[in-house]
């Protein structure tokens, strides 16, 4: 591998491997350096010393870790907002105060809020069309 992109790719996991946790640095440590696990390496340790052939691939595996993770932090943060909008709902307040109470990305809006209060608008329609049938 070329020595300038060697120190570009080594300088791309070290700042990876710094996004990472503890245990994942720990993992990666135990993946990538069996012999020296128990010496535990430090971040730039293990970006230094890892051998170019094997430098694609860690960086590949950084970055899906903490794709992983951004994803699971959305997640959480989706079913936080999704109780925050129900018992809102249920206590009777409109879609601004709805809106307030969530505190969210207008993404996280977009995608959970939305098209939630869409459903429960659709159910109460349909909630009235049938009692209005039935009396």
């Amino acid at each position: 591998m070329n020595k300038t992109l060697s120190k570009a790719a080594r300088g791309i996991l070290f700042t990876l491997l710094s996004q990472c946790t503890v245990t994942e640095q720990l993992t990666f440590n135990a993946m990538y350096f069996p012999k020296d696990y128990d010496s535990k390496l430090s971040v730039k340790e293990m970006s230094e010393q890892l051998g170019n052939d094997k430098l694609d691939h860690a960086i590949s595996q950084c970055e899906n870790t903490l794709v992983k993770k951004e994803v699971r932090n959305i997640v959480n943060s989706k079913t936080d907002i999704e109780n925050i909008i129900y018992r809102a709902i249920l206590s009777g307040r409109n879609d601004r105060e709805i809106e307030s109470s969530a505190i969210a990305s207008k993404e996280v809006m977009d995608v959970v809020v939305n098209p939630l209060y869409k459903e429960i608008k659709r159910l109460e329609e349909f909630e009235w069309m049938y009692n209005d049938l039935n009396k």
